[in-house]
């Protein structure tokens, strides 16, 4: 999900301009198509901040909680460096 979110937010500069015009041609209420935008650009990211919910699910027992936390996000802060370094790398040499 890590990659999904970050492929996203590399490709929204790309589509933002269509997903705009949809909702500009499709939703008359001026708060609603805000908030619709709002969710469009920004949820597919936010699919990365569950580590909650991947850290109950991977929990065997109450004792090891400390290192299935620890676990979790640790490759959650890797992926979110590595995602940041390449991403800049790419705009500064785009």
């Amino acid at each position: 999900m890590l990659t999904i979110g970050s492929v996203y937010v590399l490709l929204l500069p790309w589509f933002d301009e269509p997903v705009l015009q949809f909702f500009a041609r499709h939703i008359d209420d001026v708060i609603t198509g805000k908030n619709m935008i709002a969710v469009a650009a920004a949820r597919p990211p936010s699919l990365v901040a569950r580590d909650l919910l991947a850290i109950r699910l991977l929990l065997p027992s109450r004792d090891n909680s400390g290192a299935v936390s620890r676990t979790v996000y640790g490759v959650s802060t890797a992926g979110c460096i590595l995602g940041g370094v390449l991403g800049t790398l790419f705009f500064l040499f785009l």
